[in-house]
Protein backbone atom coordinates (compact mmCIF):
# COMPACT_ATOMS: atom_id res chain seq x y z
CA UNK A 1 0.00 0.00 0.00
CA UNK A 2 0.87 3.69 -0.35
CA UNK A 3 2.71 4.81 2.81
CA UNK A 4 0.88 7.84 2.96
CA UNK A 5 -2.22 5.97 2.77
CA UNK A 6 -1.14 3.23 5.43
CA UNK A 7 -0.02 5.77 8.24
CA UNK A 8 -3.44 7.70 7.41
CA UNK A 9 -5.13 4.48 8.49
CA UNK A 10 -2.78 3.63 11.24
CA UNK A 11 -2.74 7.31 12.82
CA UNK A 12 -6.43 7.79 12.46
CA UNK A 13 -7.44 4.11 13.69
CA UNK A 14 -5.26 4.36 17.02
CA UNK A 15 -7.16 7.94 17.24
CA UNK A 16 -10.35 6.61 16.81
CA UNK A 17 -10.23 3.99 19.50
CA UNK A 18 -8.56 5.69 21.90
CA UNK A 19 -11.28 8.54 21.97
CA UNK A 20 -14.16 5.56 21.57
CA UNK A 21 -12.13 4.18 24.88
CA UNK A 22 -11.40 7.07 26.26
CA UNK A 23 -7.76 6.40 26.74
CA UNK A 24 -4.20 7.14 25.31
CA UNK A 25 -3.12 7.23 22.06
CA UNK A 26 -1.55 3.97 21.33
CA UNK A 27 0.37 4.14 18.11
CA UNK A 28 3.65 3.31 16.90
CA UNK A 29 5.26 5.13 14.28
CA UNK A 30 6.66 3.25 11.76
CA UNK A 31 10.08 2.45 11.08
CA UNK A 32 10.44 3.88 7.78
CA UNK A 33 9.27 7.78 9.63
CA UNK A 34 11.69 9.62 11.37
CA UNK A 35 9.59 12.51 12.99
CA UNK A 36 6.24 13.51 13.09
CA UNK A 37 4.69 16.76 13.36
CA UNK A 38 1.57 18.19 13.80
CA UNK A 39 0.95 21.93 13.00
CA UNK A 40 -2.43 23.79 14.46
CA UNK A 41 -4.04 26.73 12.98
CA UNK A 42 -4.46 29.36 15.86
CA UNK A 43 -5.45 32.89 15.80
CA UNK A 44 -2.41 33.70 17.87
CA UNK A 45 0.22 31.87 15.30
CA UNK A 46 0.85 28.50 14.71
CA UNK A 47 1.15 25.72 17.63
CA UNK A 48 3.05 22.65 16.91
CA UNK A 49 3.32 19.22 18.75
CA UNK A 50 5.95 17.11 18.04
CA UNK A 51 3.87 13.78 18.49
CA UNK A 52 1.21 11.92 17.45
CA UNK A 53 0.33 11.48 21.17
CA UNK A 54 -0.10 15.20 22.10
CA UNK A 55 -1.87 16.14 18.97
CA UNK A 56 -4.43 13.45 20.06
CA UNK A 57 -3.99 15.28 23.48
CA UNK A 58 -4.42 18.47 22.22
CA UNK A 59 -7.58 17.25 20.11
CA UNK A 60 -9.34 16.05 22.90
CA UNK A 61 -8.78 19.45 24.69
CA UNK A 62 -10.33 21.63 22.49
CA UNK A 63 -12.96 19.67 22.30
CA UNK A 64 -12.62 16.95 19.77
CA UNK A 65 -16.53 14.94 19.23
CA UNK A 66 -15.30 12.17 15.98
CA UNK A 67 -12.54 11.94 13.71
CA UNK A 68 -11.70 10.20 10.41
CA UNK A 69 -9.85 9.26 7.51
CA UNK A 70 -10.77 10.64 4.44
CA UNK A 71 -9.68 9.73 0.91
CA UNK A 72 -11.03 10.94 -3.10
CA UNK A 73 -12.83 7.75 -4.42
CA UNK A 74 -11.28 8.14 -7.78
CA UNK A 75 -9.62 6.49 -10.48
CA UNK A 76 -7.88 9.00 -12.43
CA UNK A 77 -4.99 9.68 -10.08
CA UNK A 78 -3.58 5.73 -10.10
CA UNK A 79 -0.72 6.30 -12.37
CA UNK A 80 0.85 8.50 -9.72
CA UNK A 81 -0.45 6.41 -6.70
CA UNK A 82 3.33 5.12 -6.12
CA UNK A 83 4.33 8.63 -5.65
CA UNK A 84 4.73 10.64 -1.99
CA UNK A 85 1.96 13.33 -1.32
CA UNK A 86 -0.53 11.86 -4.16
CA UNK A 87 -3.18 9.85 -2.10
CA UNK A 88 -5.05 13.34 -1.73
CA UNK A 89 -6.02 11.81 1.81
CA UNK A 90 -6.76 13.68 5.65
CA UNK A 91 -7.35 13.02 8.77
CA UNK A 92 -11.12 15.31 9.19
CA UNK A 93 -11.84 16.50 13.27
CA UNK A 94 -14.77 17.21 14.23
CA UNK A 95 -15.83 19.47 17.57
CA UNK A 96 -18.24 19.75 19.94
CA UNK A 97 -19.09 23.48 18.94
CA UNK A 98 -19.79 22.30 15.34
CA UNK A 99 -16.23 23.28 13.98
CA UNK A 100 -14.68 20.39 11.47
CA UNK A 101 -10.81 20.84 10.81
CA UNK A 102 -8.74 18.50 8.95
CA UNK A 103 -5.27 17.58 8.59
CA UNK A 104 -3.21 17.20 5.45
CA UNK A 105 0.22 15.16 5.37
CA UNK A 106 3.27 16.41 3.41
CA UNK A 107 5.94 13.99 3.13
CA UNK A 108 9.77 14.94 2.97
CA UNK A 109 12.43 12.51 2.56
CA UNK A 110 15.71 13.46 4.71
CA UNK A 111 18.45 11.50 2.14
CA UNK A 112 21.06 11.87 4.70
CA UNK A 113 19.10 9.07 6.80
CA UNK A 114 16.78 8.03 4.26
CA UNK A 115 13.63 8.34 6.46
CA UNK A 116 11.14 10.21 5.85
CA UNK A 117 9.45 13.62 8.06
CA UNK A 118 5.74 14.15 8.03
CA UNK A 119 4.34 17.38 8.59
CA UNK A 120 0.09 17.25 8.88
CA UNK A 121 -1.23 20.98 8.47
CA UNK A 122 -4.37 21.88 10.23
CA UNK A 123 -6.84 23.87 7.92
CA UNK A 124 -10.28 24.91 8.56
CA UNK A 125 -12.75 22.91 6.38
CA UNK A 126 -15.12 25.65 4.97
CA UNK A 127 -18.47 24.84 4.11
CA UNK A 128 -18.24 21.33 5.90
CA UNK A 129 -21.02 18.97 6.13
CA UNK A 130 -23.74 19.09 8.80
CA UNK A 131 -23.78 15.22 9.16
CA UNK A 132 -20.77 13.11 10.09
CA UNK A 133 -19.37 11.02 6.79
CA UNK A 134 -20.81 7.75 6.77
CA UNK A 135 -18.74 4.43 4.66
CA UNK A 136 -20.54 1.42 3.32
CA UNK A 137 -19.11 -2.41 3.40
CA UNK A 138 -18.36 -3.05 -0.10
CA UNK A 139 -17.03 -6.72 0.40
CA UNK A 140 -18.87 -8.35 -2.03
CA UNK A 141 -18.11 -5.40 -4.81
CA UNK A 142 -14.45 -6.02 -3.72
CA UNK A 143 -14.50 -9.65 -4.01
CA UNK A 144 -16.43 -9.96 -7.61
CA UNK A 145 -13.11 -6.88 -8.91
CA UNK A 146 -10.72 -9.05 -7.30
CA UNK A 147 -12.25 -12.42 -8.78
CA UNK A 148 -12.46 -10.51 -12.34
CA UNK A 149 -9.13 -8.91 -12.72
CA UNK A 150 -7.53 -12.32 -10.95
CA UNK A 151 -8.59 -14.08 -14.12
CA UNK A 152 -7.79 -11.15 -16.30
CA UNK A 153 -4.45 -11.25 -15.05
CA UNK A 154 -4.23 -15.34 -16.29
CA UNK A 155 -5.21 -14.28 -19.50
CA UNK A 156 -2.51 -11.56 -20.31
CA UNK A 157 -0.02 -14.25 -18.55
CA UNK A 158 0.44 -12.57 -15.73
CA UNK A 159 0.53 -15.25 -13.04
CA UNK A 160 2.40 -13.06 -10.54
CA UNK A 161 -0.07 -10.58 -10.14
CA UNK A 162 -2.49 -12.85 -10.12
CA UNK A 163 -1.45 -14.10 -7.09
CA UNK A 164 -1.98 -10.98 -5.38
CA UNK A 165 -4.95 -10.64 -6.63
CA UNK A 166 -5.96 -14.09 -4.94
CA UNK A 167 -3.98 -13.30 -1.76
CA UNK A 168 -6.37 -10.27 -1.29
CA UNK A 169 -9.43 -12.73 -2.34
CA UNK A 170 -8.44 -14.97 0.05
CA UNK A 171 -7.83 -12.70 2.98
CA UNK A 172 -11.44 -11.21 2.49
CA UNK A 173 -12.71 -15.02 2.98
CA UNK A 174 -10.73 -16.66 5.56
CA UNK A 175 -9.16 -13.92 7.29
CA UNK A 176 -5.55 -12.10 7.72
CA UNK A 177 -2.97 -14.32 9.63
CA UNK A 178 0.49 -12.44 10.38
CA UNK A 179 2.06 -12.01 14.14
CA UNK A 180 3.39 -8.62 12.67
CA UNK A 181 -0.36 -7.35 13.17
CA UNK A 182 -0.18 -3.62 12.68
CA UNK A 183 -3.88 -2.61 12.73
CA UNK A 184 -5.05 -4.92 15.18
CA UNK A 185 -7.65 -2.34 16.90
CA UNK A 186 -10.02 -2.73 14.04
CA UNK A 187 -12.98 -5.33 14.20
CA UNK A 188 -12.38 -8.93 12.58
CA UNK A 189 -14.37 -7.43 9.32
CA UNK A 190 -12.61 -4.30 9.01
CA UNK A 191 -8.80 -6.11 9.45
CA UNK A 192 -10.04 -8.22 6.76
CA UNK A 193 -10.95 -5.02 4.10
CA UNK A 194 -7.49 -3.52 5.01
CA UNK A 195 -5.11 -6.08 4.63
CA UNK A 196 -7.31 -7.41 1.22
CA UNK A 197 -6.73 -4.08 0.64
CA UNK A 198 -2.99 -3.78 1.59
CA UNK A 199 -2.57 -6.44 -0.63
CA UNK A 200 -4.50 -5.54 -3.76
CA UNK A 201 -2.80 -2.31 -3.89
CA UNK A 202 -0.51 -3.14 -6.91
CA UNK A 203 -0.26 0.52 -8.34
CA UNK A 204 2.31 2.59 -8.59
CA UNK A 205 5.71 3.43 -11.10
CA UNK A 206 8.13 1.34 -11.99
CA UNK A 207 7.06 -2.96 -11.73
CA UNK A 208 3.87 -2.46 -10.95
CA UNK A 209 0.50 -3.41 -12.25
CA UNK A 210 0.94 -0.34 -13.93
CA UNK A 211 4.28 -1.22 -15.82
CA UNK A 212 4.44 -4.09 -18.05
CA UNK A 213 0.98 -5.82 -17.67
CA UNK A 214 -1.16 -2.83 -20.17
CA UNK A 215 1.79 -3.92 -22.54
CA UNK A 216 0.61 -7.42 -22.27
CA UNK A 217 -2.82 -6.97 -22.28
CA UNK A 218 -2.25 -4.47 -25.61
CA UNK A 219 -0.76 -7.50 -27.61
CA UNK A 220 -3.42 -9.14 -26.83
CA UNK A 221 -6.38 -6.74 -27.84
CA UNK A 222 -7.55 -6.10 -23.94
CA UNK A 223 -6.41 -2.81 -23.22
CA UNK A 224 -9.79 -1.60 -22.45
CA UNK A 225 -10.87 -4.19 -20.13
CA UNK A 226 -7.16 -3.45 -18.14
CA UNK A 227 -8.20 -0.63 -18.05
CA UNK A 228 -11.95 -1.19 -16.72
CA UNK A 229 -10.31 -3.56 -13.66
CA UNK A 230 -7.81 -1.56 -13.20
CA UNK A 231 -9.66 1.54 -12.19
CA UNK A 232 -12.37 -0.31 -10.74
CA UNK A 233 -10.16 -2.34 -8.19
CA UNK A 234 -8.42 0.96 -7.31
CA UNK A 235 -11.60 2.01 -6.28
CA UNK A 236 -12.49 -0.58 -4.52
CA UNK A 237 -9.34 -0.73 -2.85
CA UNK A 238 -10.42 3.45 -1.30
CA UNK A 239 -13.82 2.59 -0.21
CA UNK A 240 -12.63 -0.96 1.76
CA UNK A 241 -9.90 1.11 3.38
CA UNK A 242 -12.74 4.02 4.25
CA UNK A 243 -15.00 1.60 6.08
CA UNK A 244 -12.45 -0.38 7.79
CA UNK A 245 -10.74 2.75 9.08
CA UNK A 246 -14.20 4.78 9.82
CA UNK A 247 -16.75 2.15 10.68
CA UNK A 248 -15.80 0.84 13.93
Amino acid sequence: MNGETSELCLLTAAARRALKNGTALNYKCPQYVNAEKFVFINRNGEIIENSAEKWFERLKSTGLDDIFMLLPVSACDREIHGFSNSSGGCVACFYNSGEVTYFAPRWEVDKSIRLWNIEYFESEWDNAPKEKPMFEDNTDEFKKVLCEIAEFAEKIDQSFWAGYFNKALDILENGFCDNDDKISELPEKNRRLFYAADKADVFGGMGSWNDSPPFYAEEKGLSDEYTRLSNELFVQIKLALLYAVNEF
